[in-house]
């Protein structure tokens, strides 16, 4: 990541940076399929530490060959040098996608255990508290409550959100009917961008959204955080 972009974008108005780093072993990154290295990611954080007032990043766990010692260790690493936010995600592995479908052919290191996977997370939300982060929410972690990212919230919480780029969701509200509406944007980059040039915008679709759908999100959502469902919803 040039170091020039991350002005521009902070020149733009963008106040918080998340860095999708995901780990610093640059052998399990070429095992999911990204094109950084560790030492990549560890160069466009502290770039962006010194731009952005606020910076997170995440990580995953749970890696085909992973154990729970490395875990601790580089999760230890990752909390000395993060901000006041950090995001730790458990690996699934989505149908269709090249990482699964070297595990289908058998071409990946064992994936930890569920057990291990668990004892992963327990380690993860423990160390991370010895760290003065609270854990706020399923994957999340922050020093105070300014830190908590306030477009996940909206996640949570059944606000309206923007979903911008290639294969985005979003949720809106018609000022007119005060009917929620879902937007999907078109998945394929190519295809987003001749959408925004010639529509000026890169939705695939929209659809209603009814009141159960609404209050069947707002639960599961609330479940995952630590804030709950507030009556007020």
């Amino acid at each position: 990541m040039d170091a020039s972009h991350l002005k521009a974008f902070h020149k733009a108005g963008i106040n918080r940076l998340s860095l999708g780093i995901q780990s610093f072993n640059s052998n399990d990154l070429k095992l999911l399929g990204r094109d950084h290295s560790g030492t990549e990611a560890l160069y466009a954080l502290e770039h962006a530490k010194n731009i952005f007032e606020k910076v997170t990043f995440d990580l995953i766990y749970a890696r085909p060959g992973q154990t729970l010692d490395a875990w601790k260790n580089e999760l230890k690493m990752a909390l000395d040098i993060a901000g006041s936010h950090l995001s730790m995600y458990q690996l699934t592995l989505e149908r269709s996608t090249p990482l699964h479908k070297l595990y289908t052919k058998g071409k990946l290191p064992p994936l930890p255990s569920t057990d291990e996977a668990a004892d992963m997370y327990e380690e993860t939300v423990n160390i991370a508290n010895k760290y003065n982060y609270t854990h706020y929410e399923v994957s999340n972690y922050a020093k105070s409550e300014d830190a908590i990212s306030r477009h996940n919230y909206s996640y949570w919480q059944g606000m309206d959100y923007l979903g911008i780029g290639p294969g985005a969701h979003g949720r809106l509200t018609n000022l007119n009917t005060n009917q929620r509406i879902r937007t999907f944007g078109e998945f394929h980059p190519d295809k987003y961008m001749t959408l925004c040039e010639s529509e000026g915008e890169g939705l695939r679709k929209m659809i209603p959204i009814s009141t159960n759908e609404l209050a069947e999100e707002l639960i599961v959502f609330g479940m995952r955080t630590r804030m709950g469902i507030p009556r007020s919803r």
